[in-house]
């Protein structure tokens, strides 16, 4: 599926005359299930990887998650949360 999403929207930029390289993108709700601490089994990581090698600048919105890690890894606030 994160494959689906980064095709649509490539297609829409595309329908703008705009590119992924250097567009700056915002993920909101980030986490596989309301909340739920955990990043495990979220698409949102791989969308961020994607993009990020697509050239784009993705930011993301995640209440519980201040800090991701590239490499799917999470940095909370509470670190009783992982």
């Amino acid at each position: 599926m994160p494959y689906n999403v980064v095709e649509g929207l490539v297609s829409a930029l595309n329908s703008h005359e705009k590119c992924v390289k250097g567009s700056k993108i915002l993920l909101l709700a980030v986490v596989y299930q309301r909340d739920v601490g955990e990043l495990r089994k979220s698409t949102s990581l791989t969308l961020l990887k994607l993009l990020t090698a697509g050239g784009a600048k993705p930011d993301y919105n995640a209440l519980c998650f201040p800090s991701v890690r590239a490499a799917g890894q999470c940095e909370t606030a509470d670190p009783g949360v992982t």
